[in-house]
């Protein structure tokens, strides 16, 4: 499951500003929001202060710290729903969500749909006659 996490995670885009303070925030978030962070935690690691990274983040990303790291891990999501078979709770896990049971909550509140509507209307899997699960091309 690690690896799967790995090689999604190289999809995310890095965003690159003349400002290295903000780059080294971002840098730091982008490969950390799968964990509990806060505010505190990014300050700490880039050597700052807490305010200086919601000031950062609001002049260069337009939005707080908790939404960009909120639509990472909904992003991260899609990804995995659309392209494995893990359980819910688990992709949940794995984005970073430490409350499993809202996740489905935040989920469709961010996207539409719930987590298994979105696999559902995302995967193209159908199981063939043997029960093998063979891919169909989305238009």
């Amino acid at each position: 499951m690690l690896s799967l996490l790995q090689i999604l995670l190289t999809d995310i885009p890095e965003t690159e500003t003349k400002n290295a303070a903000f780059n080294s925030l971002l840098a730091y978030v982008q490969h950390n929001f799968m964990n509990d962070i806060t505010i505190w935690d990014i300050a700490h690691a880039c050597v700052c202060s807490e305010s200086t990274v919601s000031h950062l983040f609001r002049q260069y990303m337009g939005k707080s710290v908790k939404k960009y790291i909120a639509e990472l891990r909904i992003n991260q999501a899609k990804k995995l729903l659309s392209t494995s078979d893990l359980p819910i709770g688990t992709v949940a896990q794995m984005c970073g969500f430490s409350n499993i049971g809202y996740f489905p909550t935040a989920f469709k509140k961010t996207v539409g749909v719930s987590p298994t509507e979105y696999r559902t209307q995302t995967s193209g899997r159908r199981l063939d006659a043997g029960g093998s699960t063979k891919f169909a091309i989305m238009n």
